[in-house]
């Protein structure tokens, strides 16, 4: 056993520069291993939160000529049916200095739900619309871009709007 320890003793101060090299490429993948492992299993999990705190729908159903009455009721008493919102297609043409063929779709949501309680979404920038304003809308980053909208000033978080 003492012969084995001084072979080692002494091929260490010949190699010991190669054996620290080693050392510090086998740590630095180890590192880079364990990191991809952990992005991994974050991202594994980011679409089903996003779909639980957005409450994003997993079905729509696109009737002809219903109404805004009993049938949108009916569906909300499947026991399937977690939640729902009912929604109106509007088709709108933007003013004169837009390119021709600009044609838009609005969704307007008469129960409210739209936004709020179904089909969240994240403002990135600006504020989020107030339910209680009939007036109220949000466009796209496109649309804004499109009808020269000034981008909304940057609050103290560093964020438009200054909120959250």
């Amino acid at each position: 056993m003492g012969s084995t320890w001084l072979a080692l003793r002494a091929d260490l101060r010949v190699r010991w520069r190669a054996m620290a090299g080693l050392a510090l490429l086998l740590g630095l993948i180890g590192g880079v291993v364990l990191t991809a492992a952990a992005g991994a299993r974050r991202t594994e999990s980011a679409y089903p939160r996003l779909l639980r705190w957005s409450h994003a729908a997993s079905v729509q159903v696109v009737p002809s000529w219903v109404g805004l009455g009993g049938f949108y009721r009916g569906l909300a008493h499947l026991p399937q049916v977690a939640s729902i919102w009912t929604g109106v297609v509007y088709t709108l043409a933007l003013p004169s200095p837009a390119p021709p063929g600009s044609q838009l779709e609005a969704v307007a949501s008469p129960d409210g739900a739209l936004g709020t309680s179904t089909d969240r979404v994240r403002v990135l920038a600006g504020r989020p619309f107030n339910p209680a304003d009939p007036r109220a809308v949000m466009v796209d980053q496109e649309l804004a871009a499109r009808l020269r909208w000034p981008a909304p000033p940057l609050g103290p978080t560093g964020r438009a709007g200054g909120r959250r």
